[in-house]
């Protein structure tokens, strides 16, 4: 939790990028922000959420991906991967 005016600084972030992984930010309160050099993958193959609340903020230099990968269950194969 980034918040009372905090700041945090980081080069990327990756919430919930592993199959299964669980991942959660939350940023909130005035002048409270997260600085992303990078990019910002948020449920990539897992689940991860980000909370921007009460004037709290995110920025980041590159993008930011939601959802991005969905992945079936180790051991099975995915049909449509061909």
């Amino acid at each position: 939790m980034i918040d009372q005016g905090a700041d945090l600084v980081s080069a990327s972030a990756f919430l919930g990028s592993q199959y299964l992984a669980i991942g959660s930010v939350i940023v909130s309160g005035p002048g409270s922000s997260w600085v992303i050099d990078g990019s910002l993958d948020v449920g990539m193959s897992g689940t991860g959420t980000v909370l921007i609340d009460n004037g709290g903020s995110v920025f980041t230099g590159s993008f930011a991906a939601l959802g991005k990968f969905p992945s079936p269950p180790p051991g099975l194969d995915d049909p449509g991967l061909g």
